[in-house]
């Protein structure tokens, strides 16, 4: 294609006229020049033998809440208001809503008595107990018309079900006698007492008892996994009984269920992983426990802790020791190619860069960067670690007089202000690699991404100016000039204090007179001079810390 190089390593076009200065880059971030980063360990080598430490083993809690939990989270779905359907089966206590009218001519609610009968005058006795609400009709229907054989319209509906009062009793948070429908499902009526007690209720030992007889077994587990719960018929004085909680072991890690699971004696591993369900890339598993009194540790593969017989307390965790031999690298901007790359690991920028097709006539050659997430994840705890201390010293400065008072109040609310502003913003991890002679020997990380800006023709200004905005570029210009464009200094600024953040995200420190490139972005900073605040000289800091690692300038509202 006419214009378009194959690679980003053919030659780039002419630098841009400003002078070539080393950048400045922010602490927390590395730059090319230092020492080669390296990647994930290789793989290979034997898991440690079981009862062994293992220190690279992921770290375990045992936080996790009990497995069947889940089904008592949203207590008020499980026993809120149903509408009645058409496969009800009618029983005595229920009541009957009836209208006739035509040659013969009634309307009332009769309730079901104990035979299953309703009674409707000069017509009789008409049996309805066992017939679902949606046939309740046409059984009425048929029973009047036989008396009354012309002119007769009937309606007939169910009004209401008898509820019937079950115990619920056991390890639930409320124990009691509970209303209901008799052809509730029992965890309806549990949902009423509170749920089964994490701590010490049982999730696999539900009893049914009527008379002293059980007359079902649930396990709640069984239902979990697809089983159907039994059909109970429930009597006024029936209850419900929640075991104990049975010995425990708990799942964490790489699990789709992270839950603490109660077992049988012969339980093995295999039957955790299929509660557990661990992910696909599971390999290998982390136990911890104690054992004749003694913390016990092993680190074993995922095939043999299927095999091992699981004890009582335990927690496993499921965690990948696979290391891939391919990573992905994104790439954004100014690319005519793919957006995302399958690369071997270890793979350096110069190898990748080979692979990216870019028309040199819109891509500013000069000014790639790289975005690492471990590099955003290191300058977002810096810039946490600063707001955090910016906090402690307000929340802990001493006032010895009523004025000292007012300015400490004043200060914490612009303190709470600005961290509020500062946390809609986070570091970007950029990689400076202008100016870097070695930057094609730096090696990738998973999910690394290459960012190909495109030239422009335009510089903003922000920060402490009285009108922040964008002009086009001119090479005649120095900051001052652009500052002047923007309305000038604000109060509060310092001329002698300007970041410049070029296109290749380099950061420059200087003053009025600092050469300006295209697609620059030049940030004026306040002063730190004489100010009623003592926590000032640290909101600059953490101003300069955004402006470097976001890219943004935030300017100061007190």
């Amino acid at each position: 294609m006419a214009g378009r190089t194959p690679s980003i390593l053919a030659p780039a076009p002419a630098p841009s006229p400003v002078p070539a200065a080393a950048p400045t880059a922010p602490t927390t971030a590395p730059v090319l020049g230092f020492p080669a980063i390296t990647s994930a360990s290789p793989a290979g080598g034997a898991p440690p033998l079981p009862g062994l430490p293992n220190p690279q083993a992921p770290p375990v809690t045992t936080s996790a809440m009990p497995y069947g939990s889940q089904l008592f989270i949203a207590q008020p779905q499980l026993f809120g208001p149903v509408a009645l359907n058409r496969d009800y089966i009618i029983a005595p206590g229920d009541q009957i809503s009836i209208y006739i009218w035509g040659a013969y001519a009634y309307s009332g609610v009769q309730g079901v008595d104990p035979q299953g009968n309703i009674f409707i005058p000069q017509v009789g006795a008409i049996r309805v107990a066992g017939t679902t609400s949606g046939a309740l009709d046409g059984v009425v229907t048929k029973a009047v018309t036989r008396v009354f054989t012309h002119n007769v319209y009937v309606y007939a509906s169910l009004l209401s079900k008898q509820p019937v009062a079950v115990y619920v009793t056991g390890a639930v948070e409320h124990p009691g006698r509970y209303s209901g429908d008799r052809l509730d499902s029992p965890l309806q009526f549990i949902a009423q007492a509170g749920g089964i007690d994490p701590t010490s209720g049982s999730y696999r030992d539900i009893r049914i008892i009527r008379d002293g007889k059980t007359l079902a077994h649930i396990d709640l587990y069984a239902f979990l996994r697809g089983a159907s719960l039994p059909t109970i018929e429930f009597r006024v004085n029936d209850m419900i009984v929640v075991g104990h909680q049975r010995p425990t072991v708990t799942a964490l890690g790489d699990v789709q269920n992270s839950y603490r699971f109660e077992i049988e004696p012969s339980f093995t591993g295999a039957n955790l992983v299929a509660l557990a369900r661990p992910d696909p890339i599971v390999s290998d598993v982390a136990i911890q426990g104690i054992r004749d009194g003694k913390p016990y540790d092993a680190y074993v593969p995922l095939s043999e802790f299927e095999r091992m017989r699981l004890a009582s307390g335990d927690t496993y965790s499921f965690a990948s020791d696979y290391v891939s031999n391919t990573i992905f690298v994104t790439v954004t901007g100014q690319s005519a190619g793919p957006s995302s790359l399958v690369v071997p690991r270890g793979a350096t920028l110069g190898e990748v860069l080979k692979l990216i097709e870019v028309d040199p006539r819109v891509a500013d050659l000069g000014a790639i960067y790289l975005r690492r997430q471990s590099v955003a994840v290191a300058e977002q705890q810096a810039l946490d670690e600063s707001l955090a201390t910016l906090r402690r010293a307000v929340l802990t400065a001493r006032s010895v007089s009523t004025s000292d008072a007012a300015i400490h109040t004043e200060e914490a609310q612009m303190v709470e202000a600005f961290m509020q502003q500062v946390r809609q913003f986070k570091p970007q991890g950029r990689i400076v690699l202008a100016g870097a002679s070695d930057r094609d020997n730096l090696m990738f990380e998973p999910n690394d991404e290459i960012v190909i800006p495109a030239k422009s023709d335009v510089v903003s200004i922000n920060g402490e100016v009285r009108m922040p905005q964008t002009v086009i570029w001119s090479p005649h210009r120095d900051a001052a000039r652009y500052v002047a464009m923007a309305g000038g200094y604000t109060e509060r600024a310092d001329p002698s204090d300007v970041l410049v953040i070029r296109p290749s995200g380099a950061v420059k420190k200087g003053g009025a007179a600092m050469p300006i490139g295209p697609g620059d972005q030049i940030m004026v900073m306040p002063q730190a001079g004489p100010h009623k605040f003592a926590i000032f000289e640290d909101v600059i800091r953490i101003l300069y810390q955004i402006a470097v690692s976001t890219g943004v300038t935030l300017r100061l509202t007190h």
